[in-house]
C-alpha cells in the first residue's frame, strides 16, 4: 500500500464501532471518502496522500459491515447515512468535502441531499443519484436489469455467500480483475481485499446493503425521501466502460444537480479510484479547492 501517512483509528458511534483511516492536519478542511462494494477504505489508497499534500484533513471509513468495522445490522441507507454523520460529529466537522464511489456514492448523494449544510462540495464516482437508481429497477429497464443481475442474485438467502466464498473467493476476485482496467488492481490488492472479506460475518454484512434495498424500491413513501435535488457543487465522474451501470444513468443524475459537471472517463470502467488514481486525485483537489473559495 502506498505510504499515505494515514493512521488507523476507531470511533464509537451509536450502535457501531467504526474503523477508519485519518490523515492530514487537524486544522485542515475535512475530506471524507466513502468506498463501495466489495472494497473498503483501501480503495482510496492513491488519493489520500495528494489530498493531505493539498492541506486537507482526510477521513476514510470502513463502512458498516466492511473490513474491521462491526458487522451490525441494519444496512438501510438511512442507517448508513447516520453512521457517516456520526463520524463527522465525532470530529467536529461541521462542513466537509464528500466523495463516494459505488455504494459509498449512494451514501454521499443522500447526505448531500438530506444535510446540504454539512457538505461544501460533492464528488461521486460511478453511481447514479438515488432517485434515478430507485426508479430504473422497478421500471424494468431491461438493459439495466441485465447489467444488474448480480443485485437480484444477492437477494437470495445464504446461496450468494456460498458461491462468492467458494474456492477462496475466486468468483469475487475474478469479477473485479476482469472488469477493471488491466494492471490497475493487482494480485496483492485482491489479497488485501480477500483478508477483509474473510472477517467473521463480513460477506453477509456486505450483501446486507443490497438486501435492504428492495424495501426502499417498492415502498413509494420511503422512496420519495430520496427525491431531493443536490444544491452543493457536484462532480459526477463516470467510467464509460462500467459493466454494471449504463452511461444514461449519469446523464439522468445530472438533472438532479443544481450546480455540477459530468466528467466522462472514456477508458474507465467501474473502479475509477484505482484505474485512474492520479486523475481522480487531481479532480478532487481542484473541485474541493474551487468549492472552498466559493462564498458561503
Amino acid at each position: 500500500m502506498p505510504n499515505t501517512g494515514s493512521a488507523p483509528s476507531v470511533v464509537e458511534l451509536p450502535g457501531l464501532r467504526m474503523h477508519y483511516l485519518r490523515a492530514g492536519p487537524p486544522a485542515g478542511e475535512t475530506v471524507v471518502l466513502l468506498h463501495g462494494f466489495p472494497e473498503s477504505s483501501y480503495a482510496w489508497r492513491h488519493q489520500i496522500a495528494p489530498l493531505v499534500t493539498a492541506g486537507y484533513r482526510v477521513l476514510v471509513p470502513d463502512q458498516r459491515g466492511y473490513a474491521l468495522t462491526e458487522k451490525t445490522p441494519p444496512y438501510d441507507l438511512a442507517t448508513l447515512v447516520g453512521d457517516i454523520v456520526g463520524l463527522l460529529d465525532a470530529h467536529a466537522a461541521d462542513r466537509v468535502h464528500l466523495a463516494g464511489h459505488d455504494w459509498g456514492g449512494m451514501v454521499a448523494w443522500t447526505i448531500a441531499a438530506w444535510f446540504p449544510r454539512r457538505v461544501a462540495s460533492l464528488l461521486i464516482l460511478n453511481v447514479p443519484h438515488p432517485a434515478v437508481l430507485l426508479r430504473v429497477l422497478p421500471a424494468l429497464d431491461l438493459r439495466q436489469v441485465v447489467r444488474s443481475w448480480y443485485g437480484l442474485f444477492f437477494q437470495l438467502p445464504w446461496v450468494p455467500e456460498v458461491v462468492l466464498r467458494a474456492r477462496d473467493f475466486t468468483l469475487l476476485r475474478w469479477a473485479i480483475r476482469c472488469s477493471a482496467r488491466p494492471g490497475s488492481i493487482t494480485g496483492d490488492d485482491l489479497a488485501r481485499y480477500r483478508e477483509e472479506w474473510m472477517q467473521p460475518g463480513g460477506l453477509s454484512a456486505m450483501l446486507g446493503w443490497y438486501r435492504a434495498l428492495p424495501r426502499v424500491i417498492f415502498d413509494r413513501t420511503e422512496r420519495s425521501r430520496f427525491d431531493r435535488r443536490i444544491t452543493v457543487p457536484t462532480i459526477l465522474g463516470w467510467g464509460m466502460r462500467d459493466f454494471a451501470l449504463r452511461p444514461a444513468l449519469a446523464d439522468a443524475s445530472m438533472a438532479w444537480v443544481d450546480t455540477g459537471k459530468l466528467c466522462r472517463f472514456t477508458e474507465g470502467s467501474h473502479w475509477l479510484p484505482e484505474e485512474f488514481p492520479t486523475e481522480v486525485a487531481s479532480l478532487m483537489v481542484q473541485h474541493f479547492g474551487r468549492a472552498a473559495r466559493r462564498p458561503s
